[in-house]
């Protein structure tokens, strides 16, 4: 592999670029993947030489920033196990920012390099422009914009180029940055590193802005359900703004990988955005199967220990305090929360607060998705609930906390009050005799901090805290994946959660498409209403939990053969052999496509003269077409209105050649049989028909794709209509899966096969 253009050589064409207007940006990122190599970046040895190149060189992950999170969390096993393939690489970490609590979790091998206008969401400086700012064209949020956002791209290109060029960074690692728009110069920066320096891509993606998220019009006309990530669509009216979304998330390349995490954002990418189903790949996660089991009895007692010396604030006592108190008096502070014992009023010190105590924990941030008050409901189900009420009153010093493990997002500590308010409303709304003994614990990730680290001989952590609950709680609305079910069922600790969106995220990570020995059982809550069966299977599960050992080893091989690390692990060997699979040479595919249209030509009745076709038809002063319309022409009104909605219009084109291309793949009989390397082969031929070109167009219509595109190139499958590039594909297939078969056609009796 070879860098064709240094970093500086980057920036001096970037800045060579006249991007004043929206339209100038679409027509630069056109021009960019008309001229770019396929592959970009190309590798002619062997795939241990491959893997050797990659290891001497580096990999660095990507995402907007660091904590105590699923992401990070997910980062460090990813990079555990190239540590572990490609022994000595250099690791880094390429972020916005770097909260102190992500040191503890991040192996201190790995490099870090911060790059400050890359954070997301809500740490972007232009997120609010962009998605919570209604623009319409000529305005001046509309007109200052553009300008802000190139030489924000700018900049960080600079940034990360350099990096990339002086630690010889041979690949990089994306999470979610190309799935979310939480910062669309950071995308674009990713994409033109990656294309001007070839630099291969895995973009990882735990979900995307489409999965509940729709337009407006959708939402009018089609009676869509309006969904939680609606608000980036709020300009989708916009196409030469819109489609920079579309184009970039995420970007479509030979060298790039998009592994997601569900089987229905494989077909999303395939037959919406029109990507090459060689390039797209599941990636699973996993759990430390040896670290994620039951503890015995004396780390319970030390986890016990811990857990109280952490919310008395590591004084001599612990004492609660009344929801009222921390409202009023401000106990937890916005910026530094330390840990904190809620309570019905403020309590004199308490003594053996976890001896007699049901812990349900929920293993998450505090952020409004997560919607922590369902367990307050819960509570107050369980303790109208007869039997429950009546075991929780039989034990005088039984207790009953809900023990919220993570620190309070960014721009959700008035989410973090109302929690107090509802806690606050819970209390007073159930039996006198139980207010004293029903509490909320906040640990605002402490297990995280050098703080508590230093505290302790062997401190514990989250798996510690699995294994002295009764139950998880998980009742969030929506989830990147739902790691906390996969945990609990690996520690053997029941879980109550909901049938989070999006739904098939949820499905997969149960596993209902998977046999019954390979699903996890949970205890599913459909997010509306709390049911008194849901209620019983609790109260069974927390006081007579020896009822469900077949359950609980049920589950725990379920998550060994699904989940563990090995399984993880080659996963990612699999997705590395894929990248540099698609890193070969692609005058191959090129070829097979030049001579199968004109073989195709050959036997194609529209253009062959044929003598039967010509006496039903009379085609002297008109054309008859097999099909919607030539590819040559756009076809869609909106295409023909937007000026940039073309783009949307050709990613159709490339879903409905791909969609025909991956049926024929997975509905044959022998599918299980075929080589990977066939199948490559295959779906690769398939992408060549877009970009084989010769020539030049003689006439250039004004509802052409060449006027959109500014060129002439004459590309030959425009032509044809979709319809009969299902012909050219069929020829594919033959030519590669059944070379030894005939295919037989009968040209009078088909126009089209």
């Amino acid at each position: 592999m070879q860098k064709r253009i240094t970093a500086d050589e980057i920036l001096k064409q970037l800045k060579e670029e006249r991007i004043n207007t929206w339209f100038d940006l679409g027509l630069f990122i056109d021009r960019m993947k008309e001229r770019r190599k396929v592959p970009s970046v190309e590798f002619k040895g062997s795939y241990e030489e491959y893997i050797d190149y990659i290891r001497k060189g580096g990999v660095a992950f990507v995402t907007f920033g660091y904590s105590v999170d699923g992401v990070t969390i997910e980062i460090e096993k990813y990079a555990k196990i190239y540590r572990k393939n490609y022994q000595g690489i250099n690791i880094h970490y390429i972020g916005g920012q770097f909260k102190p609590e992500s040191y503890r979790i991040i192996d201190t091998r790995t490099k870090r390099f911060i790059i400050n206008e890359a954070d997301g969401f809500d740490n972007w400086d232009l997120y609010k422009d962009f998605f919570f700012t209604k623009l319409e064209r000529g305005s001046s949020e509309y007109n200052t914009l553009i300008v802000k956002f190139w030489k924000q791209v700018l900049t960080i290109t600079k940034k990360l180029a350099k990096y990339v060029e002086t630690n010889n960074i041979r690949l990089l690692f994306t999470v979610n940055v190309c799935s979310n728009p939480g910062n669309v110069s950071l995308a674009l920066a990713i994409v033109l590193v990656s294309e001007y320096l070839g630099i291969p891509v895995i973009c990882n993606n735990h979900d995307f802005y489409w999965e509940g998220g729709s337009r407006p019009a959708e939402i009018e006309v089609k009676r869509s359900q309006a969904g939680p990530r609606d608000f980036f669509f709020i300009n989708s009216h916009l196409g030469e703004f819109f489609s920079l979304v579309e184009v970039l998330f995420p970007w479509e390349s030979r060298s790039w990988v998009s592994v997601n995490i569900n089987y229905n954002q494989n077909k999303h990418l395939i037959n919406v955005n029109g990507h090459n189903p060689a390039n797209i790949k599941l990636i699973g996660t996993a759990v430390d199967t040896l670290e994620f089991t039951n503890t015995n009895k004396r780390k319970k007692i030390n986890t016990f220990y811990q857990f109280e010396k952490i919310l008395s604030r590591y004084e001599d006592t612990l004492v609660a305090y009344s929801a009222e108190d921390v409202l009023k008096r401000k106990l937890v502070n916005e910026n530094s929360p330390r840990p904190i014992l809620v309570g019905y009023r403020r309590t004199k010190p308490i003594r053996n607060f976890l001896a007699e105590n049901i812990v349900f924990l929920q293993p998450t941030r505090i952020i409004s998705r997560k919607r922590i008050e369902v367990g307050f409901e819960l509570i107050d189900k369980l303790l109208k609930y007869s039997d429950f009420s009546n075991k929780f009153r039989e034990t005088k010093h039984l207790k009953l906390t809900i023990l919220v493990t993570g620190p309070i997002a960014a721009g959700h500590y008035g989410y973090f009050e109302k929690l107090l308010k509802r806690f606050f409303v819970l209390l007073n709304s159930i039996d006198r005799e139980f207010r004293d003994k029903v509490y909320l614990a906040f640990l605002f990730s402490e297990l995280d901090k050098e703080e508590f680290k230093k505290k302790f001989e062997n401190p514990v952590g989250i798996t510690e805290l699995y294994n002295i609950a009764s139950l998880v709680l998980l009742p969030s609305e929506t989830e990147g994946r739902g790691l906390p079910i996969i945990e609990s069922t690996a520690c053997g600790t029941p879980i109550f959660c909901s049938r989070y969106f999006p739904e098939n995220v949820y499905s997969n990570v149960i596993g209902e498409h998977l046999p019954e020995e390979e699903r996890l059982e949970v205890i599913e809550y459909d997010g509306k209403k709390i049911t008194t069966n849901h209620v019983k299977n609790i109260f069974e599960r927390v006081f007579f939990p020896h009822k469900f050992s077949e359950e609980i080893m049920h589950n725990k091989k379920a998550v060994q053969m699904r989940y563990s690390l090995e399984s993880l692990n080659e996963n990612i060997k699999e997705i590395s052999h894929v990248l540099y699979l698609q890193s070969s040479s692609n005058n191959k595919s090129l070829e097979r496509v030049k001579k199968t249209i004109e073989k195709y030509k050959a036997i194609n009745n529209r253009e062959c003269n044929n003598k039967d076709l010509q006496f039903i038809l009379k085609t002297k002063r008109r054309h008859y077409l097999p099909g919607f319309g030539r590819l040559t022409f756009m076809l869609n009104l909106k295409s023909l209105i937007d000026p940039s909605y073309f783009r949307v219009e050709e990613q159709e084109i490339r879903g409905l050649a791909f969609t025909f291309a991956n049926e024929l793949v997975e509905n044959d009989p022998d599918y299980e049989f075929f080589p990977k390397e066939k199948i490559i082969e295959f779906y690769n031929a398939v992408d060549s028909i877009f970009l084989y070109h010769k020539g030049e167009e003689k006439i250039r219509h004004d509802h052409s794709f060449s006027y959109r595109h500014r060129n002439m190139k004459y590309y030959p499958y425009q032509d044809y209509t979709i319809q009969e590039l299902t012909g050219i594909i069929n020829m594919f297939f033959y030519d590669i899966f059944r070379p030894e078969l005939t295919c037989k056609i009968d040209v009078s009796g088909h126009f089209f096969y």
